[in-house]
């Protein structure tokens, strides 16, 4: 029986209690508290999160240690490159002079043999054999300033010492030893003695004296700002400044230049002693009779480019009349010709030039007996020139585009009437159809890869965010672990797309194949570094998105986590911690490894590491093998789901090493070189026996490597193959511009002043190139800049080859104009061989050629337009011969204006739907054959341009 109220005793309850139970004996209320499990925690996370965002710093910073390593190496190893023994080699001066052997230092990786040579106030540089390379006479009352290296008693090399004086680039030579660098020091203050002059000594560390140093190369830089400004200014043309280096109007650093009467000259391609030279400074240099500043030298331009035509011929007439008295001496301008014909390189002898000179004059009305030349005679050898075209200075090595339409030189060029098409600004949406008509492909391309990342990481979005109820994933971690599963989707399919856009033996065979008409090989690259950048968003936003979800993670119970991680096994009394999750698990470890793995690829793909650490860029490119293999063993915990990276990359990884496999089989070792020699502007030629099994096509490269080449940094190196297919030799054309090239230049050199045997060559390849494609078009526009005239050197070989032969029938191409763009003719000698050849294979007539010579800047200046007449009368006269190359190819003045070419090809041919274009140069040449190109597509009734291109 139980009583009424079981709380409260009263008599006679049948249960009786010793006393009445109330709130005295109890002990306190404790408030109702959450647990978030999250104990000690801070710590591990925050330090963590740290660690993995300084990863890219500490990169970056050994990344600049690398460069900055390297760049010493590179001056080390240019040094070493160069035997010790010329060194210490006795030097035996004439007379009394001072002699030491030495290392020049021209740029960062070119280094070469002198010997210094001091004999009263001249330093005089030469060759190890005695050719005379450089003087400098020491002016009386002028300093002398000398920087040398720190002294350092345990350096391997000798220091660097930098010579200067006014109106002198510096000398920058490497001595033996710091006791050769005391003797030199005494015969230097030993020779300013005699003239009144201070020598200023000092010493730094070497990158600082290197840097400062303003060699020839660099002074040259400058002098081609100073000129690209005033041109600019003068102009009006933003399109005349550089502008990588351009400058604001406001900045002082080329308003205060000042340019030697010497560096004038050179400018203008004649001497500094030259009467002109010297009556054209005088009359511009008002203040200071040794420079001419930028203003001073703007004034006069913005004088010649801004007054009438008549004024400007008079001007010119008065700096040519040396004696003040209205008249030109004969003999004078004979000379001044002659000096223009030289400085662009005639192939005519001397008294042919003279001959041409005569009739020249004789054909403007002045007397082969007639001494001197007046104003009118001068007028009248001008009159060919339109009153509407400037007449400006000359001066070279600038970007000023001539127009084709308006070229008196260029007037094979006939362009359609669009003024009215042309006279309309170009509209965005104008500019948006014509990139769309030109990059069709490309478009179609990244718009199909685009919308595939889109579609994986929306699908799994999807999944993790509503088809998962069942696991408690979104309660606990919301929309965190959604957007992290489909960025890992996404990213699955860029690490493995990426694999294919690097298969370069496959991509050569695709190109033989239908697919090549619709993917644009050439620019698998450029496809590689946009997956790789969508790769990175991917991977960043993946593992943001995990740090935010292991907070989460970190707040449960251990009963939470079993419904999280189905997969996951836990002991009874375990509960895990964020160090656990980072650090015991394979899925935290491995996701650490991969973002330390991923910081080193990328920030080493930088291109400023890539310019200037390739070797290192090679090497952490290797790391992409872990990569790979750290993501398969990432999902193998399978804490959320089972791995599906796998699927994804087992295809392209197939690929990808058969695609090795393929370039193990056309790996060739120990080529011997039959021929080498050194040619103008540092461009290096070595032909060497080709392969049985060696097979290529007009267009294609390959990568070369050399067993007897001691260069630190001894990689391959990809060049254009020269010769044609029909050749029993291989032939290539390098230029000299990196450690490796200018180490193969001196090993040549060496073997060739010795006797010893060439080094030996490893090759690998052929590998496709967008220029192999010139014979899928039946009219094919070629254009070379540079040495990117290489591959033409091939192809047009192999064009007049097929054409002359009984192939002829399999070659689809019926015409091909090809535009040489060079800054002169005799820099590239070798390939006016090569197109002389060409022409007298050429018995069809499918080749058309033109020259575009760019050293002389503007084609109405004096100098172009004398050539111009010239080159006219000599054509007509000699079978439309060239007095320059003499071959039968149209020379220009200036670079092209490919809007207005394209419109011609258009106009010359309308049948044709679709005009391939080949281009092969730096990259500012391509960028304006591409603007060209989408100019000339926005004609909806004329051919389209398909622009194929190779950038060096």
């Amino acid at each position: 029986m139980l009583q009424d109220d079981v709380f409260f005793f009263k008599e006679g309850d049948p249960c009786p209690q010793p006393f009445q139970v109330n709130t005295t004996g109890l002990e306190p209320c404790v408030p109702f508290m959450q647990s978030t499990y999250w104990t000690d925690n801070d710590t591990t996370y925050v330090f963590t999160l740290i660690g993995l965002a300084c990863v890219p710093l500490i990169c970056y910073g050994i990344g600049r240690y690398l460069v900055n390593r390297r760049i010493a190496i590179g001056h080390n190893s240019a040094c070493d490159s160069l035997t010790t023994d010329f060194l210490n080699d006795a030097c035996n001066p004439k007379g009394d002079a001072y002699c030491v052997n030495a290392l020049e230092w021209l740029q960062e990786e070119y280094i070469r043999q002198v010997r210094i040579e001091i004999e009263n106030t001249t330093l005089t540089v030469k060759k190890p054999r005695g050719g005379i390379l450089r003087k400098i006479r020491f002016v009386a009352e002028q300093d002398i300033d000398v920087f040398h290296s720190t002294p350092n008693p345990e350096a391997m090399h000798g220091p660097f010492v930098m010579l200067s004086q006014k109106n002198n680039h510096p000398l920058v030579i490497r001595l033996p030893s710091d006791r050769d660098l005391s003797r030199f020091l005494d015969q230097i203050r030993e020779a300013a003695t005699g003239i009144n002059a201070k020598v200023n000594v000092a010493d730094e560390e070497n990158q600082v004296l290197l840097d400062q140093a303003v060699t020839k190369e660099r002074r040259q830089d400058r002098l081609d700002q100073f000129f690209r400004e005033s041109y600019a200014k003068a102009f009006n043309d933003d399109e005349l400044r550089d502008t990588e280096t351009s400058i604001d109007s406001t900045s002082d650093d080329i308003l205060n230049e000042t340019i030697s009467r010497e560096e004038l000259a050179s400018a203008m391609g004649m001497k500094a002693d030259n009467e002109f030279v010297k009556r054209m400074f005088a009359m511009t240099a008002k203040h200071d009779e040794d420079s001419l500043s930028f203003n001073e030298f703007l004034k006069v331009l913005r004088e010649f480019v801004n007054a009438p035509q008549k004024e400007k011929l008079q001007t010119l007439f008065k700096m040519c009349d040396l004696d003040g008295k209205n008249k030109v001496l004969r003999r004078d301008l004979a000379e001044l010709v002659k000096s223009l014909n030289q400085t662009a390189g005639v192939n005519i002898n001397e008294g042919t030039q003279m001959r041409l000179f005569n009739e020249v004059l004789h054909s403007s009305g002045v007397s082969n007996d007639a001494k001197y030349l007046t104003y009118e005679d001068f007028n009248a050898l001008f009159s060919d020139i339109p009153d509407k075209q400037p007449v400006g200075l000359p001066f070279n090595r600038k970007t000023f585009q001539p127009s084709i339409g308006d070229s008196s030189s260029l007037n094979s060029f006939a362009v359609v009437d669009r003024s009215i098409n042309n006279s309309a600004p170009m509209t965005l949406v104008h500019q948006v159809c014509a990139f769309l008509e030109t990059y069709r492909q490309h478009v179609f391309i990244v718009f199909c890869f685009v919308a595939i990342n889109l579609v994986l990481f929306f699908e799994r979005f999807w999944h993790y965010r509503y088809m998962t109820e069942n696991r408690d994933l979104r309660r606990v971690m919301g929309a965190g672990i959604a957007i992290t599963r489909g960025a890992a989707g996404a990213l699955s399919f860029c690490m493995a797309l990426i694999l294919l856009t690097v298969c370069r033996n496959i991509i050569t065979l695709l190109r033989e194949t239908v697919i090549s008409q619709y993917i644009p090989f050439d620019s698998a690259i450029a496809f590689h570094k946009i997956v790789a950048l969508f790769a990175a968003f991917w991977a960043t936003l993946h593992t943001v998105g995990h740090c935010v979800n292991f907070y989460h993670v970190g707040t449960q119970s251990q009963e939470g986590l079993a419904c999280l991680f189905q997969e996951a096994f836990f002991g009874s009394n375990f509960l895990p911690s964020i160090s656990y999750w980072f650090y015991g698990t394979i899925t935290g470890l491995t996701g650490i490894a991969l973002v330390t793995v991923m910081c080193i690829i990328y920030v080493f793909a930088l291109p400023c590491f890539i310019k200037r650490a390739y070797h290192a860029f090679r090497l952490t490119h290797l790391l992409n093998i872990a990569f790979y293999a750290l993501t398969i063993l990432h999902g193998l915990p399978k804490l959320l789901d089972s791995p599906k990276f796998g699927y994804y990359v087992l295809g392209p990884v197939i690929i990808f090493v058969i695609d090795r496999i393929i370039g193990l089989m056309q790996y060739y070792k120990k080529l011997e070189i039959v021929s080498a020699e050194i040619l103008p502007s540092d461009i290096i030629y070595i032909e060497f026996r080709r392969p049985r099994t060696f097979q290529y096509k007009s267009g294609q490269w390959i990568t070369v490597s050399s067993p007897s080449i001691s260069c630190t940094f001894n990689e391959s190196h990809a060049f254009s193959i020269a010769s044609s297919p029909q050749d029993e030799t291989v032939k290539l054309y390098i230029k000299a511009v990196g450690p490796w090239t200018w180490k193969l230049r001196s090993e040549l050199l060496r073997a060739q002043n010795t006797g010893s045997p060439y080094p030996l060559i490893h090759l690998k390849g052929p590998y496709g190139d967008g220029n192999q494609e010139w014979m899928n078009y039946e009219v094919a526009i070629m254009v070379g800049g540079g040495i990117g005239v290489t591959p033409y050197a091939s192809t047009l070989n192999d064009l007049v080859q097929l054409t002359a032969s009984d192939s002829f029938h399999k070659v689809r191409c019926q015409k091909v104009y090809f535009l040489w763009v060079c800054p002169s003719h005799k820099n590239y000698e070798w390939f006016v061989d090569v197109l002389k050849n060409v022409e007298n294979q050429d018995r069809r007539g499918i080749l058309e050629t033109h020259i575009f010579v760019t050293q002389l800047f503007h084609k109405f200046d004096l100098r172009t337009t004398m050539l111009y007449i010239c080159e006219k009368h000599f054509r007509a006269t000699n079978a439309g011969m060239s007095m320059f190359t003499g071959l039968h190819a149209k020379n220009h003045f200036g670079r092209p204006n490919f809007k207005t070419f394209f419109q011609f090809i258009q106009n010359e041919h309308k049948e044709q739907s679709e005009i391939g274009v080949f281009s092969c140069g730096p990259n500012n040449l391509n960028e304006k054959i591409a603007e060209g190109c989408a100019e000339a597509n926005r004609q909806r009734d004329a051919s389209s341009f398909a622009h194929r291109f190779e950038t060096f």
